[in-house]
C-alpha cells in the first residue's frame, strides 16, 4: 500500500471511491499521499446543484464534478493567459451568452447584419465566424445529414454494386471513401433498428 501511494504522489493523481456500505457510506478521496474522509451527502440536490454538478468539487460540495469554480478562484485568480482564437466545430451556440459574449470571436472586415458580404469572401455577415451546413445568407439548415450520407449519394450511380477489382485505379481512393461510408451508414441502420424494436422504458 505505501508504495502504491508513492506513486500516486509522484503522478499527482486524485482518485475517488465510493464505499457502498447502506447506512454509513462515505467517500474516501486519496489525494497525493493523504487520505480524506468526507461523509456522503443526504440531502437532495438542488435544481442548482443539477445544473451545475459538472463544475463543482468533491470535497466543498460533496459532489464529484471537475472543480473548476475552486481552480478559477484557487488557481487562476490574478493571472493572465495568451489570448488564442479557436474554431468551433460544433452546433450553434449562443453566442449572447454571458461568460461567451466577451469571447467571441469577432470578423472587423465584416459590417454585421447589413446583408452585404463586406470583406468579399463569399459569406455574408460572417462577422462571428461561419456555419458551413447552412447557406451563403448564413440560413441554418433544418435537418442535416451525416457526412456518410452525403458520400454514398455523391458516389451512389459510380459505386454502388462494385467491388475494388471493378473500379477504375484513379477512382480506387473515391471508391474506398464509398465502401468506409456504407459501411457506417449500414451499423446506424443496424443501431437505429435495434432501438426501434427496444420496449419502451
Amino acid at each position: 500500500m505505501r508504495s502504491t501511494l508513492i506513486k500516486l504522489s509522484s503522478f499527482l493523481l486524485v482518485f475517488t471511491i465510493i464505499c457502498c456500505r447502506k447506512e454509513n457510506a462515505h467517500i474516501v478521496i486519496l489525494e497525493t499521499s493523504s487520505i480524506i474522509l468526507l461523509e456522503k451527502k443526504r440531502t437532495k440536490l438542488s435544481e442548482n446543484d443539477l445544473k451545475g454538478w459538472p463544475i463543482k468539487d468533491i470535497i466543498e460540495d460533496t459532489i464529484p464534478g471537475i472543480s473548476l469554480l475552486k481552480a478559477n478562484r484557487e488557481l487562476l485568480q490574478g493571472k493572465n493567459g495568451e489570448i488564442i482564437t479557436v474554431a468551433l466545430i460544433d452546433m450553434p451556440i449562443d453566442s449572447n451568452h454571458p461568460d461567451l459574449i466577451k469571447h467571441i470571436w469577432t470578423n472587423n472586415d465584416e459590417v454585421p447584419e447589413n446583408g452585404i458580404d463586406d470583406d468579399n469572401n463569399g459569406y455574408i455577415d460572417d462577422f462571428n465566424g461561419w456555419n458551413f451546413l447552412g447557406n451563403s445568407e448564413g440560413q441554418n439548415i433544418a435537418f442535416m445529414n451525416y457526412e456518410y450520407t452525403r458520400i454514398l449519394r455523391k458516389y451512389k450511380d459510380s459505386f454502388e454494386y462494385k467491388t475494388f477489382d471493378d473500379v477504375n485505379p484513379a477512382k480506387v481512393k473515391a471508391f474506398r471513401d464509398y465502401v468506409r461510408a456504407e459501411e457506417a451508414y449500414l451499423d446506424r441502420v443496424k443501431y437505429a433498428n435495434k432501438n426501434l424494436k427496444a420496449p419502451n422504458l
